[in-house]
């Protein structure tokens, strides 16, 4: 025995799979009928079952059967619901019970039509739908409380009368390969003037034509060119409806329309719609994503794959037909290949530049080297880091042509010629060979230059401070070689400094003031010289100047007069 399987809805999805989903399922899908007399050749037919899944737990809900939750239709050979063709509450299950009253004859049916809904169809004292139910078929209009569950169809089919005998004919030609099948979400946007040709894959015809429409699909019964969304043709609620589409079924051949697909392997042909679309799971319903053949139904003929909106267009992710890819917000890891193009403004040819003749960035794995051209800088601007030339760091600029010739050295150098570059406070130098080469001004507003080793060759300039009050050198304003100008015209005290005197430093004291100048230090960084042994002492004598010396422990003074 064959059980039929029905479209059926998933209801709700948690963790990647379907929690709970609809199905009528039957034992058998189709019965032959005779073809002289049209009586069923068999009446056992099976039974029909309500089925409600929960993950991959399956529930028989017979006691459906006492409810007006179901609808089950007995359809005329025209495609009409028979006059009393109609069950709903109180039903054993069985398929031929149907025929059981003797009011439905056997030969007057070519199919019967199965419907499990959301909510009763009939409700005392409140409302009763099985009337208009009967005229549109079984589909439900929007003022009903109530949407399809699930459905099925059992088909009647009927052999040929017996004609007479004849005589031995010549072999038959080949025949059809029959008609691909073309599914479609919704109908497709038409007009009188434009129409689109649905086809019902008969006599040869190309397409068999496929509609999904409110989550069950239907297929073409009558071949006719549509005019459009509001073709009576193709709206559920006119009766003509049911004169040009059906449930889709399995008479015939092999048809699986199903929202719920569970496979180890699968091979998907999609024939003529070419498209997979992901629906989002509000009222509305619409695309939230498409993979697809580019067909010119809401992906301009352009976009293969979107995510995010109901066109390829609107999508914050896209990937056209070309290999275009649009993203928003994108991370990205592990190793990024591109030999060519350009990002952002930078263009990739090998290396990565910034769009531009003879100027720009260029950054390749041995380097980085930033240029420009201009009127005067004729390419010979040049900021580079590099491993592979003589300089690590490299800073050129090519100054305005003095008797019509260019500077052309660097104004900045840090080599490694040997060993390594070595960071250390603020300075950076080489362990040997010239570590930092500088042409022109290092204008310095604030900070300092330490050199802890090593000689200065060449002029500086000193810093003066000059003060009239009493003046602390640990608070800031002490730098080793600087001049101290002492003009006060009262007594005023000088404090060596300590925590911020290294071994080697020096400055000078000028006292051009008229009072006297009391200069002490720490009591454990003494003051030796000048005038007296210890920890302090005074300066009185005018213009005089004190020259300071500390070998990292002691503080030693010599007083020189200024004549």
């Amino acid at each position: 025995m064959t059980v039929a399987r029905s479209t059926f809805h998933i209801a709700s999805v948690e963790n990647g799979e379907s929690a709970v989903s609809y199905e009528i399922a039957l034992d058998t899908n189709s019965v032959t009928a005779d073809g002289n007399t049209g009586k069923f050749l068999t009446t056992k037919l099976g039974k029909y079952h309500f089925v409600k899944y929960t993950g991959s737990k399956a529930e028989d809900c017979a006691d459906i059967l006492d409810t007006f939750n179901f609808l089950i239709l007995l359809i005329g050979k025209n495609g009409d619901v028979l006059t009393g063709g109609s069950t709903s509450g109180s039903a054993s299950g069985e398929i031929y019970d149907l025929f059981s009253g003797g009011s439905i004859k056997e030969e007057n049916v070519s199919q019967i039509k199965f419907f499990w809904y959301s909510a009763p169809i009939i409700k005392l004292g409140d409302y009763n739908y099985l009337k208009n139910l009967e005229k549109s078929q079984g589909i439900p209009t929007k003022n009903m409380p109530f949407t399809i569950l699930a459905s099925n169809t059992f088909l009647i089919v009927r052999q040929g009368a017996d004609g007479k005998p004849g005589g031995k004919g010549d072999p038959g030609a080949r025949g059809s390969s029959g008609p691909v099948w073309r599914q479609h979400v919704g109908f497709v946007s038409a007009t009188a003037d434009a129409p689109y040709q649905y086809y019902a894959g008969s006599n040869d015809e190309r397409f068999l034509d496929v509609v999904l429409i409110d989550k069950v699909w239907y297929r073409c019964l009558q071949s006719y060119k549509s005019t459009g969304t509001d073709d009576i043709r193709n709206t559920m609620t006119n009766a003509e409806f049911a004169k040009y589409w059906t449930s889709a079924d399995m008479a015939n051949f092999t048809f699986i329309a199903t929202q719920f697909l569970l496979a180890e392997n699968a091979k998907i042909n999609l024939f003529g719609s070419n498209e997979i679309n992901l629906y989002g799971s509000d009222a509305e319903g619409k695309i939230f994503a498409s993979f697809r053949v580019p067909n010119g139904n809401g992906d301009d003929s352009l976009y293969a794959l979107w995510i995010g909106a109901e066109t390829g267009a609107a999508a914050p992710y896209s990937v056209t037909k070309a290999g275009h890819m649009k993203g928003t917000d994108v991370d990205l890891s592990g190793k990024i290949n591109a030999v060519e193009g350009s990002l952002g403004n930078m263009t990739i040819t090998g290396t990565l530049g910034v769009v531009g003749a003879g100027q720009g960035i260029t950054i390749t794995k041995d380097s980085i080297e930033c240029y420009r051209n201009d009127e005067y800088f004729a390419g010979d601007n040049v900021v580079s880091v590099s491993t592979k030339r003589s300089s690590m760091v490299f800073i050129q600029r090519k100054q305005t042509p003095i008797n019509g010739v260019f500077n052309s050295r660097p104004i900045i150098k840090i080599t490694s010629k040997i060993g390594s570059l070595i960071s250390t406070g603020n300075i950076s130098y080489t362990t040997q060979g010239t570590a930092v080469e500088v042409e022109g001004d290092i204008n310095m507003s604030e900070g300092n230059i330490y050199m802890f080793n090593g000689s200065l060759v060449g002029s500086t300039r000193k810093t003066v401070i000059q003060t009239n009050s009493n003046i602390d050198l640990n608070e800031g304003r002490y730098e080793s070689g600087m001049i101290l100008v002492c003009n006060n015209s009262s007594d005023i005290s000088v404090k060596l400094p300590s925590a911020s005197a290294y071994r080697g430093d020096y400055f000078t004291m000028i006292k051009i003031g008229a009072a006297k100048v009391n200069v002490y230090g720490e009591s454990y960084i003494p003051c030796r010289g000048g005038w007296k042994e210890g920890n302090g002492w005074t300066c009185s004598t005018r213009y005089e100047h004190t020259h300071f010396l500390f070998d990292g422990y002691t503080w030693y003074s010599e007083c020189t007069l200024d004549t």
